[in-house]
């Protein structure tokens, strides 16, 4: 399988991490310890694969910084949109 991005879900019950791994964004579910010390939902790492094993999981800063620049804008697009309809309703 080699090396594929994914991006950390969800954390539950403080033990597992769930990721969303490549384009088809297959669950994969891990012991929270195999994850960067301090991930947080939203990041994105490099995750490798020996056979259907996750060998490897490393921080992609690179693309959390961007993906969450990318959310921020699109966030910021929406309050505008959603003030300047509420202003012209008045």
């Amino acid at each position: 399988m080699g090396k594929k991005q994914a991006v950390l879900d969800r954390i539950e019950d403080g033990q597992w991490a769930v990721l969303l791994v490549g384009e088809e964004e297959k669950e994969v579910i891990l012991p929270i310890q195999k994850v960067p010390p301090k991930s947080k939902e939203g990041d994105w790492f490099i995750v490798t694969f020996v056979e259907d094993t996750v060998s490897s999981v490393v921080l992609d800063e690179e693309k959390t910084t961007s993906m969450q620049s990318s959310i921020q804008s699109k966030l910021q697009q929406l309050k505008k949109k959603k003030q300047s309809r509420y202003k012209n309703e008045k």
